[in-house]
């Protein structure tokens, strides 16, 4: 018994959170998360305010190279299960180190090759999913258990 209490605090005690990113954590509100950013929605921060400096109140300081856009997902009840980090898509030598740098520094995140329009431009991009999937699959079972019967 005392074993087992001991390993769940231990386990408790490594980390709460399934992603801190920069002191923005899985789990909290839109509030939380406003605060530590600079963008005029709480939901994203768009090309426009990333290309004006700073997006992030933390210890980042700048926005990291190549940076796009940023946006944030909330469960149903408000708590944060993913950010999406976009970067314009670097080339040659720079692409190379741009994939290493993401997957070195974000090794859970699911990288995905896209592009986005700006006006008649096409911006190919890359965006590293930072993901709490505990957080994401709990709301996704409660939702289903609210709507099961309407089906």
């Amino acid at each position: 018994m005392k074993k087992a209490l001991m390993v769940m605090m231990i386990l408790a005690s490594c980390n709460i959170y399934a992603f801190d990113y920069h002191g923005i954590k899985s789990g909290m509100s839109k509030a939380e998360v406003d605060s530590l950013t600079l963008c005029s929605e709480s939901y994203a921060c768009t090309w426009e305010e990333v290309g004006v400096g700073k997006v992030f109140n933390s210890s980042l300081g700048i926005n990291p190279p190549s940076l796009w856009s940023v946006s944030f997902s909330y469960t149903s009840e408000g708590a944060l299960w993913r950010i999406a980090l976009s970067f314009r898509e670097g080339t040659g030598a720079n692409g190379v180190a741009q994939l290493r740098a993401l997957t070195e520094l974000y090794p859970d995140a699911e990288l995905q090759s896209g592009s986005e329009k700006l006006y008649s431009l096409t911006i190919d991009t890359i965006t590293a999913l930072i993901i709490d999937n505990e957080l994401f699959s709990s709301d996704a079972e409660k939702i289903y258990k609210e709507q099961i019967s309407k089906y």
